[in-house]
Formats: structure tokens, sequence, C-alpha cells
């Protein structure tokens, strides 16, 4: 096991649950496990909007906006003020969006598995679209005026303002590329499915190194940075930090059971895991500063959360759960407790808070764009 930060023996406790041992450091017991829950209570809305689609995907977030996207249309809003108005619809084509809308400056990139497609933000002009050389893309990367995504077993490299190939690097045939690489300094990361995290030139699309761990993972499924660490959730069930300059294991931490995505926000890496728990790590050591118990098996609880789909997200000292019965679950990031349960419409697995934490944005079921307030 690879940790960092154990100085003796002394400062690890063990820790079992889902059958997988945690060796954790430096953390008091009270962090450990918070338990105070808040009764259920129905949130007050406060509006209530409806898109032109019925199938919405997570929304494309920028100050004072979203793009949103789904089976039918593509549509910027303007969301300032606690009201939301259309601002330009463009039909969706002839297949749905998948991923969350990825937004550059005044580029909006829309995407499925079949296809890539990009729009004017200011105007909704459609710029252009292609599809994929092989049978699918990848979950895409927009970043510095280009897009990166993985087509097949290549990772291409397209300038976002036409959608011509400027590189493409092929990994091991057979290897499918399925996440998004992630980019830091002009170096775009890719770990695809060989066990091999890859460290690209952005400019170029050459290889500056790669770190073979396939015995420990199979693909990391998202990747995120703090600082010079580079934090990615394993096939395995497992929370890595990595070091950017090569890859090596900082820090390992064992979930026990798979790993929903995770978010890394301020001073801390957050993620559920259906082991029944929300974690809070250190992105530096991997250490756990609180968990917040979710669910109880062994017996019937009314305190017990539904499982989570929609991405962990934070704002102002805040972290926002939604789970899968449409109940939000807020938990304060200094402590791990919970500060509200609120009962929802059915809803879209996605939340957007404001910054302030105060209200936040959801998609239901019907299609509308939703603000509630938190309290």
């Amino acid at each position: 096991m690879y940790v960092r930060n154990l100085k003796s023996l002394s400062r690890r406790r063990l820790l079992t649950m889902g059958g997988a041992a945690l060796f954790l450091s430096g953390v008091s017991a009270p962090s450990l496990a918070q338990n105070r829950h808040m009764p259920l209570r129905p949130a007050t809305i406060l509006g209530r909007w409806q898109t032109g689609n019925r199938h919405l995907v997570p929304p494309g977030v920028f100050p004072g906006g979203m793009i949103l996207a789904g089976d039918t249309t593509i549509e910027r809003w303007n969301t300032k003020g606690g009201q939301a108005s259309r601002v330009w619809s463009q039909p969706q084509g002839e297949a749905p969006s998948t991923f969350r809308p990825r937004i550059d400056g005044n580029l909006v990139l829309v995407s499925g598995r079949g296809f890539l497609s990009a729009l004017s933000q200011e105007s909704g002009q459609p710029l252009w679209r292609i599809k994929p050389w092989g049978e699918e893309f990848s979950v895409p990367l927009l970043a510095d005026q280009r897009v990166f995504v993985g087509d097949g077993h290549t990772l291409r490299c397209l300038d976002a303002n036409s959608g011509k190939d400027i590189w493409a690097a092929k990994i091991i045939e057979g290897i499918k590329i399925h996440y998004s690489p992630a980019i830091k300094d002009g170096v775009v990361y890719l770990c695809p499915g060989d066990g091999i995290l890859h460290a690209f030139d952005s400019e170029s699309g050459k290889e500056l190194w790669s770190f073979d761990n396939a015995e420990a993972w199979q693909y990391l499924r998202q990747m995120y940075f703090w600082k010079d660490v580079l934090v990615g959730g394993g096939y395995h069930d497992e929370m890595w930090g990595l070091s950017t300059k090569d890859g090596k294991v900082l820090w390992r931490f064992v979930a026990g059971n798979f790993l929903n995505s995770h978010l890394v926000w301020g001073n801390g890496v957050y993620f559920w895991s259906p082991t029944g728990w929300i974690y809070k790590l250190s992105p530096e050591y991997g250490t756990v500063s609180w968990r917040h118990k979710t669910v109880t098996y062994f017996k019937e609880n009314p305190e017990n959360w539904a499982p989570l789909m929609a991405e962990l997200m934070a704002a102002n000292g805040r972290i926002f759960c939604l789970d899968m019965k449409s109940v939000l679950h807020v938990l304060d990031d200094a402590s791990g407790d919970e500060t509200h349960r609120l009962g929802l419409p059915t809803v879209r697995h996605f939340i957007v808070p404001e910054a302030d934490g105060q209200t936040a944005w959801l998609g239901t079921v019907p299609g509308e764009l939703l603000l509630i307030s938190v309290g």
C-alpha cells in the first residue's frame, strides 16, 4: 500500500468497512464519523422555467448563466438575480447530448458518443460538427481554444474554432478511451484503460512521460488537480494522489467500493462510496478530514440516504449532495455535519449551487429549470 505521511505505527488506525482495510493517519476520532442528521422538509421553490428539452444533461455554467442541452435543443439561459430567461435556442440535431456542455470564452462544445458540435456562446450560431473516426468519442475536454477527446484508442487534439485536427496520439490497439483527459500547465494527462498514465505536450502531442501502474489500476475515471497533485478515481475502488511531474504515487485511499464522481474543491477531495459514507480527504496526504454516514445497510433507518449519482458540488463552505430519491443533503464543509435535508420534485441528477450557497439550480424530469432556496 502506498501511503504518504505515515510517520509511525502509533499514528495509524486500522478501519475495516466493506471488506477493505483503510490506513488513516493523523485523524482524531471525533472527525472520523459525523452522524448529525437533519429532518426532511420540502424545499422552497423560487421559480420554474420550461426548457425545450425533456431529458436535460448537466449544464455548462458561466458567470450569470448556463448552457442547457438534452434531447431536443441547445439553449443559453441568463440566470442573474434569481430569474431565468432564454437567450437563444438551437436544434440539437439527429443525436441527443450525452455530456455536459463545455465552455471556453465564446465557444460552447456540445457532445455525445457519436458527435462533437461547437457553437458561439453569444449568438448560438453553429460553428462546426464532426463524427468520430471510430465507434465513439470519450468525454471531451475543452481548454485553451482546443478540444482534447478520445476517439476509439486515439487521443485527438482539435482546433476548437474550426474542428480541424491538430495532432493525434494512438494508445494501445483495442483500448477505448472513455473518460476525459485533463490539462495543467501545457501538459495533457490521460489514463485510458491500458493501466498507464500518459502525459502529452499539449502543443505537439509528443508523449513527455508515462507511468505504468497496471497492477493497481486499469484506468482513472476522472482527474482533477490540487497544486501539483493529480487526483484520480481508480478502477479498483481507490482514490489516488499522483505527482504531476512523473505520475508517481503520493498517496492511495481504499474506499471499499465503487467511487462515485469525486470533487476537488478548496482544501478537500470529496466523494461518496456505496459502502455508506461521504468522505473529505486531504488532497496533499490522502488522509481523512471527516466522513459522513449516509446509510446503515443492516437495518431500516429513516435517516438513510438513497444512493448518489449526481456529482457533488460545493459553494461557500457547503457541500451539496443530491440523492437518487430527489433529496438534497447539504453538509458543512468544516465538520461534515448535515445542515439541510430538502425534498424536491423528481429531478435530473445534477445540481448547480449559486456562489453564496443560498440558492441552487436543478433540472426536473419534465425538462424544467428549477431554482430553490437552500436557506
